[in-house]
C-alpha cells in the first residue's frame, strides 16, 4: 500500500475521532415525572460538528437498583489485636461491614434509526414504563436501596468513540 494511502486513511481516522469528540447528544422528555405504566416520549437531539457515518442511533430505558447491606461479624484474634496495635478503640469483638451492590432491574433497548450518514437533527422515541416500576429514590431509605431510572442515547460510530448521553427520569410512587 503506497504511503499516501496510509496517510490518507490515518487522517480520515483522526478526522472521525475528532468529529465524534466534538459532537454531542441532548435528550429531552415530554414530562418532568412519570407514574408506573405511563408512556415516556423522548426527543434525541444530535448536535454534530459535521455529518457522521454511523451504524445506528439507539435508545435505552433502564433502571438500576443499588442495595446496601450491613453485616456484623465476629473478629478473630488477629484482627482484634491488629486494631488495638493501630490504636482503634474497641469494646467488643464484633465488626460491622457494609457492602454495596448495583444491578440493572429493567432494560429496554430500541434502534431509533439504522446505518446512514447522520446530520444534526432530532429523533423521537417512545418507551412504556412497566406497571410494576419502582419509584425513583436517591438515598438509602428504610429498605437500604436506591432506584434510578435513565434514558440513554448512543450514536454508534465505527472506528471512533460512540457519542453517548443519558438523562434521568423521575418515576413517582402511585
Amino acid at each position: 500500500m503506497p504511503i499516501q494511502k496510509i496517510i490518507s486513511k490515518k487522517a480520515e481516522f483522526i478526522s472521525k475521532q475528532s468529529t465524534a469528540l466534538l459532537s454531542k447528544i441532548k435528550i429531552k422528555t415530554d414530562q418532568g415525572s412519570y407514574s408506573p405504566g405511563s408512556r415516556v416520549l423522548a426527543t434525541i437531539e444530535l448536535h454534530l460538528k459535521k455529518p457522521i457515518e454511523a451504524r445506528s442511533l439507539e435508545a435505552r430505558l433502564f433502571c438500576t437498583q443499588t442495595r446496601r447491606t450491613k453485616a456484623m461479624r465476629e473478629m478473630d484474634t488477629y484482627d482484634y489485636r491488629m486494631e488495638r496495635e493501630l490504636g482503634v478503640p474497641r469494646t467488643t469483638h464484633l465488626a460491622a461491614t457494609t457492602s454495596v451492590s448495583e444491578k440493572v432491574v429493567h432494560s429496554e433497548r430500541k434502534i431509533v434509526s439504522g446505518q446512514k450518514k447522520y446530520e444534526s437533527g432530532a429523533f423521537e422515541v417512545e418507551f412504556q414504563l412497566p406497571p410494576s416500576a419502582q419509584p425513583t429514590s436517591h438515598s438509602f431509605s428504610h429498605d437500604s436501596k436506591k432506584v434510578v431510572w435513565k434514558i440513554e442515547a448512543r450514536l454508534d460510530v465505527p472506528l471512533a468513540p460512540d457519542i453517548v448521553a443519558a438523562k434521568e427520569i423521575i418515576v413517582e410512587a402511585q
